[in-house]
């Protein structure tokens, strides 16, 4: 975690990284990522899918005893290959342990295959 303060001291922005674990079993066939989002409530969190594109967003602000209080996190990652993103679901615990699965499809995984040399005519094109 790191500080700075800034606008003159009036503000001090503190910077830190949460920890996120990601692991796909393939002995039960499920893909699983973990957010500590302690901190935020449900309705300050959005979960979105584009494609295989995951992107998790919380912000949440407060103010309490004279000061405002601010806390942002944002974080993007790509899903793997051979994840079915129609199984996708997340759940948020008491604790604030967000939780993504998905069940993996090896078939879902692009094949291996040799492309054909083009031959001079083709390559005029």
């Amino acid at each position: 975690m790191t500080s700075r303060a800034i606008q003159d001291g009036k503000l001090l922005l503190l910077l830190g990284n949460r920890r996120v674990e990601e692991k796909a079993d393939e002995k039960d066939g499920k893909f699983a990522v973990k957010v500590d989002l302690s901190g935020f409530k449900p309705e300050e969190i959005t979960v979105q899918l584009r494609g295989n594109e995951m992107t998790i967003t919380g912000e949440h602000k407060s103010d309490e005893g004279g000061f405002h209080l601010s806390r942002d996190y944002s974080r993007r990652f790509i899903l793997p290959g051979d994840v079915d993103l129609s199984s996708v679901t997340s759940h948020l615990s008491k604790e604030g342990m967000l939780t993504i699965e998905a069940s993996v499809n090896p078939a879902l995984l692009p094949r291996e295959r040799n492309l054909e040399k083009l031959s001079n005519s083709q390559r005029k094109r």
